[in-house]
C-alpha cells in the first residue's frame, strides 16, 4: 500500500488445519495488503514443525516453537524434550507461543 511502511505480522497461525488449503492465498492477501514478512506461531512441537513446512521455500515467513498452556500434552516432559530439540535446530527464530496472555 502506497504511503505505509513495509508491515510485519509478528503473531499469525498460518499452520493451523484449517487454513491447509489457502495458505498461499492467505498469504498472497496479506501481500497485497502490505505485509512483507510474517512471523508463523506455533503452540507445541507438532504446530512447530508445521510452521517451519508452512514457512520453508517462502520468503518473508518466519516460525516459532514453543508451548502453550491449554495445550500441554500427557507425557509433558517428552513434549519439552522435542521442543527443545526443535529450538536448538536454528530453524525457528523465536520461542511462542507461551501462553503469557491473561484472559
Amino acid at each position: 500500500m502506497e504511503g505505509l511502511p513495509p508491515l510485519v505480522d509478528t503473531h499469525c497461525h498460518l499452520a493451523w488445519d484449517t487454513l491447509r488449503d489457502e495458505t498461499d492465498a492467505v498469504v498472497a492477501r496479506a501481500r497485497a495488503a502490505g505485509v512483507e514478512q510474517m512471523v508463523v506461531v506455533a503452540t507445541d512441537a507438532r504446530s512447530a514443525e508445521a510452521s517451519a513446512a508452512v514457512c520453508a521455500g517462502r520468503e518473508g515467513l518466519f516460525p516459532t516453537a514453543g508451548l502453550h498452556p491449554n495445550d500441554i500434552p500427557e507425557d509433558y516432559d517428552a513434549e519439552w524434550v522435542r521442543l527443545e530439540a526443535l529450538l536448538r535446530s536454528g530453524r525457528f527464530v523465536a520461542v511462542g507461543e507461551t501462553g503469557l496472555d491473561t484472559y
